[in-house]
């Protein structure tokens, strides 16, 4: 953002003017361009328009630009505006510092399961919702090779702490050779639709080609692959590399989220595509990429997860790349519409870097979950010294 100074020119009042509107104008669309021409008025209703979609609780009224003003008194009043309406996602945003790791971390271990030995797994991607009778519903992503996730199970509990596998495992794995997803299943991510559960997840087939894939289930045990293809591949905006997809249902449309690059994953940035059914999706456009100024810098935004919290805003955990030198990181960020998201600029959990921790190394595969009571859970991936990966629980 540019500060606003007395000893501008107008033409570079005007530009910074309007660039400091389009980087606080949040959901706001009905801002206007300052022209040369326009005076306090027009600053004035860019001002309260940005300032009137901005929910509770309130923040500090942006203050009026009249006429007299001295030229510091104008640019000091012009500044706060922008200082008080740019930090308003920042006060809204879910206070991370009280997070405790669960002590009988990992919940989810490495080990012997019913069909082979793992040696990474996943945490449950579970949405509160995704309920049936007293048990909670979770798929995951397994492997028994690391760095080859080829299977997608289910694990069961009755108190979002406790984790056990399904008697039916796994419930989906990798296809033929020579098929979309005949490679890598990853980050399931399962939403109700009519009487069908429907589960998106990421295939990639053994040339690293990425594309999401749909399986469908009457009763969650059971699945059934959607069709021979991938029902969306989008990367940014040119058809290539959508992968780890998150949905959600906002009103009667569906929202998904995903991992989107074009080179690789260190400029990976979350996109979103929306659907009326489910089936048919629609590229949106970028709702998060790294930011050059904060600690996402070198890294690329993977791993998206996205929940609406009980005030009503939207919440997204993710991941950043892994890079030599700078491990994996959790970070957040904050929507009023879903769309448009600010990041947190502090890293919301990291590994320990402590030998024989098993979340030593690097951490990522997020998944928050809220219960009503306002108990908040953030599952997590950790990989340990030998890159044995598990899946562990943090409380806030």
């Amino acid at each position: 953002m540019t500060t606003i100074t007395e000893g501008m020119t107008p033409a570079e009042f005007i530009v910074a003017l309007n660039a400091n509107f389009a980087e606080i104008k949040f959901n706001a669309q009905s801002i206007t361009t300052i022209l040369a021409a326009h005076g306090f008025s027009q600053i004035n209703t860019n001002f309260t328009t940005i300032n009137d979609v901005i929910p509770q609780p309130p923040i500090p009224s942006v203050s009026s630009i009249v006429a007299g003003m001295s030229g510091s008194s104008f640019a000091n009043s012009i500044n706060q505006n922008f200082v008080i309406l740019k930090n308003a996602p920042l006060n809204l945003m879910r206070d991370f510092s009280g997070l405790t790791r669960y002590a009988g971390n990992p919940i989810i271990p490495p080990g012997v399961y019913s069909w082979g030995t793992v040696t990474q797994i996943d945490p449950p991607y579970v949405r509160y919702e995704n309920k049936i009778g007293n048990t909670w519903y979770a798929p995951l992503q397994a492997t028994e090779t690391p760095g080859e996730f080829n299977h997608i199970a289910l694990f069961v509990s009755t108190d979002l702490i406790t984790w056990v596998e399904h008697p039916v495992n796994p419930i989906i794995i990798t296809n033929t050779p020579g098929n979309w997803d005949d490679h890598f299943l990853m980050h399931p991510s399962v939403i109700k639709v009519g009487d069908l559960w429907y589960m998106y997840y990421g295939g990639m087939t053994s040339t690293n080609w990425h594309q999401i894939g749909l399986a469908t289930s009457p009763d969650f045990i059971n699945w059934t692959k959607y069709g021979s293809s991938p029902i969306f591949t989008k990367a940014q905006n040119n058809g290539n590399h959508g992968d780890i997809p998150c949905v959600i249902k906002i009103g009667n449309i569906y929202y998904m989220y995903y991992m989107s690059w074009l080179v690789d994953y260190s400029v990976a940035t979350i996109c979103y595509a929306t659907s009326s059914d489910g089936l048919i999706w629609t590229y949106g456009g970028i709702c998060l990429k790294t930011n050059p100024s904060d600690w996402t810098i070198g890294h690329g935004i993977i791993d998206t997860w996205v929940i609406q919290r009980s005030d009503g805003l939207y919440e997204m955990t993710f991941s950043t790349s892994h890079i030599v030198g700078d491990p994996q990181r959790i970070g957040y960020a904050l929507s009023y519409d879903a769309i448009h998201w600010w990041m947190k600029n502090s890293v919301v959990l990291a590994p320990t870097g402590i030998p024989g921790d098993w979340d030593s190394q690097y951490i990522g595969d997020d998944v928050l979950l809220e219960k009503p009571d306002g108990t908040t859970y953030l599952y997590y991936a950790g990989v340990a010294d030998d890159s044995r990966a598990g899946g562990g629980l943090v409380i806030l």
